[in-house]
């Protein structure tokens, strides 16, 4: 459990600091709203309005980390914003259109975005600026997130 700690705080770290020290490169595309919603809950037998999946890796000393299974899932809630499985699959299963973005992942994962020991994030092959938090997650994308685990702290 110390070990899952861990790496969702150097993980949420690094994010941050992506945002601060900035990446030559694209910048991503990003939210239209200043301040993040509050991800929904699905309702019982309604329809979606968008239904996508994006995926994230996150590499910690050059090691690719797992992601959990059922983030976003739980016995009185399933999120618009979830993980089915330990293959970095973020699904994105909405009732409403608005554009969700990695901080909103976070957010349901319970992870705040903190910049320690961040080294790189990628899009899609291509090296990103600006704010993590903010980027727009779309069908099919690519995101990895590398970070530095602190010294004396391995994976």
């Amino acid at each position: 459990m110390h070990k899952d700690k861990l790496l969702f705080a150097i993980a949420a770290t690094a994010i941050v600091l992506l945002a601060l020290a900035g990446i030559a490169g694209k910048k991503p595309q990003v939210a239209m709203e200043e301040k993040m919603k509050p991800v929904p809950c699905l309702a019982p037998n309604m329809p979606l309005k968008q239904h996508l999946h994006a995926m994230l890796q996150i590499v910690i000393n050059g090691v690719p980390a797992t992601l959990p299974k059922d983030i976003g899932i739980s016995a009185s809630c399933e999120h618009a914003l979830h993980t089915h499985d330990t293959t970095g699959t973020m699904h994105v299963e909405a009732q409403d259109a608005r554009a969700y973005t990695l901080g909103d992942f976070f957010s349901v994962w319970g992870r705040p975005l903190v910049t320690a020991n961040f080294v790189s994030m990628t899009v899609n092959g291509r090296a990103t600026t600006g704010d993590p938090a903010k980027l727009v997650l779309e069908d099919k994308q690519q995101i990895i997130v590398s970070y530095k685990a602190p010294e004396g702290k391995k994976k």
